[in-house]
């Protein structure tokens, strides 16, 4: 009885000595077990993904190095080579695996989960931080991005990185901080062009933090420069296509969809798109949304008020407002994940309430915590639980069929028509290495496509998605019969030689 009596008091006594620690693990716990539970049915698959896996796999393969990524559905331009290279540098840790990168993606989303804890305590204190993290942990925004190997991914991360930085310069006015404020304002923005809107945190930081010498005007100068270096070789190469292509947007094409058309009225989006925007991220109903906008700034104004409001959540804040007027006059559709680039800054200011209830009074704190949680968790269910991914299980399916069969493939798709599963095709066909430019031709299509059909079919059912045995016809009687050759060689030819060296 004494020895059991003992061993409680020193694991009382252990755990309130390391309760921060115990709670970073919690934290971490339910981040990896919501990203990574039934995996296997929630990577996303489609034609962007793989396009982007094969280019990464033949870029390493052929030891290339991507100077453009994908083009923007903005505009007549691409973004920069940096993505690729981001999915190059999670394939490279595996190869063998088709589903590496993809892993390496929740793995970014698991880092951006730690690094909330670290910025929210050291914004608020060890509390706030856990706070930050757990909403991070389980943000519904959060944990659809992160199996979900897009552009628009990596700008959570990205946008974190540009916030410290930012924090870094306001606190301490040096100019390596001014250089990585700019390095991941523009690597931001060449990953993928919503990041563009980062541009506003250097202003905002300059303004609170104090006018910088010239040295460091170089400094951020130098640091906005270094992820650019890509797109100017390529543009140096090839007329600078890009660039005229990104003027011609500025100028003129991005006038010719009128806000009326995109839905973008000031009552609208202020209205039902940004509180919807603000649940999702979080994770809960759009009420959620509403009360933490009204929180905000009510918390924010009696902190002015009292003059207890800190030059760090001042610039959160102000940023945050700035970005979200922004974001509404730009002329393209908006899509909840055309703001990952938002969500370490309306996580942070999420926490920051929640943090304030609970010092303020911690029931209500605690309250208030547990509701935001339990919600975003039956919010997060559905999509974790009865996800589906049955283009992976077709394709792959398909893949090992012909990986039966002697020799290697290369792949057409008719009219581009069934792309979402002809390049996932090419790429589990490229993990198992049956990959050839001079391989057997076979082709993806709907059966009932067409009617000129005469070729036979190998896999797939009557009127569903079917492969094709081409071997028969040559490459110019499949071009004339608009059979497009998606082998990895021609994506990437397609990605990054298509001005100067059309095939």
């Amino acid at each position: 009885m004494i020895s059991d009596f003992r061993f409680k008091i020193l694991e009382h006594t252990i755990l309130r000595k390391h309760w921060h620690t115990v709670g970073v693990i919690v934290v971490l716990v339910i981040a990896i077990f919501l990203r990574f539970y039934n995996y296997s049915n929630r990577w996303g698959l489609a034609y962007d993904q793989a396009h982007d896996a094969i280019i990464a796999r033949h870029a390493l393969q052929q030891h290339l190095i991507p100077l453009v990524g994908p083009f923007s559905s903005a505009g007549p331009f691409q973004t920069g080579g940096e993505w690729y290279w981001i999915i190059m540098l999670g394939t490279s840790l595996y190869p063998f695996k088709v589903i590496t990168p993809w892993l390496f993606i929740t793995g970014l989303s698991l880092l951006f989960v730690y690094l909330m804890i670290r910025v929210g305590t050291r914004l608020m204190d060890r509390k706030g931080g856990l706070l930050a993290g757990l909403l991070s942990a389980v943000s519904t925004a959060q944990l659809a991005q992160s199996t979900n190997m897009t552009n628009q991914t990596p700008e959570a991360i990205i946008a974190l990185g540009a916030l410290w930085s930012a924090i870094a310069y306001i606190r301490k006015r040096t100019a390596i901080s001014l250089f990585w404020l700019g390095f991941f304002i523009s690597f931001a923005a060449t990953v993928h062009l919503q990041g563009a809107a980062l541009a506003v945190l250097l202003p905002v930081a300059l303004l609170l933090g104090g006018i910088p010498p010239v040295r460091h005007v170089l400094a951020v100068m130098a640091g906005f420069s270094l992820p650019l270096l890509p797109l100017i070789i390529f543009d140096v190469r090839n007329d600078f296509v890009n660039s005229r292509g990104f003027i011609r947007y500025l100028t003129d094409e991005r006038y010719k969809i009128p806000y009326e058309v995109l839905g973008r009225r000031w009552l609208t989006y202020a209205g039902e798109f940004f509180p919807r925007a603000w649940a999702y991220t979080i994770g809960g109903s759009v009420i959620a949304g509403y009360l933490f906008i009204v929180a905000v700034g009510a918390l924010g104004a009696a902190r002015a008020v009292r003059k207890t409001l800190s030059r760090e959540w001042i610039f959160i804040g102000g940023s945050t407002v700035f970005m979200t007027i922004l974001v509404r006059y730009i002329r393209t559709p908006l899509y909840p994940s055309y703001l990952t680039f938002m969500h370490p800054f309306i996580l942070l200011l999420s926490a920051w309430v929640l943090w304030n209830m609970w010092n303020r009074h911690r029931l209500i704190g605690l309250a208030a915590c547990s509701s935001i949680v339990v919600i975003t968790l039956m919010y997060d269910w559905e999509p974790v639980m009865r996800a589906t991914n049955h283009t992976a299980e077709m394709t792959s399916g398909w893949a090992n069929e012909l990986a039966l069969q002697d020799g290697a493939f290369a792949v057409y798709d008719r009219g581009l028509i069934t792309r979402d599963k002809s390049v996932p095709l090419v790429l589990f066909l490229d993990g198992k290495g049956k990959i050839a430019d001079d391989g057997k031709k076979i082709g993806v299509m709907i059966a009932s496509q067409s009617s000129d059909l005469i070729h036979k079919p190998l896999i797939g059912k009557f009127k569903d998605y079917q492969v094709f045995d081409l071997s028969a016809s040559s490459s110019a009687e499949l071009g004339e019969a608009m059979w497009f050759f998606v082998n990895p060689s021609e994506l990437y030819w397609t990605t990054e030689h298509w001005y100067r060296h059309p095939r």
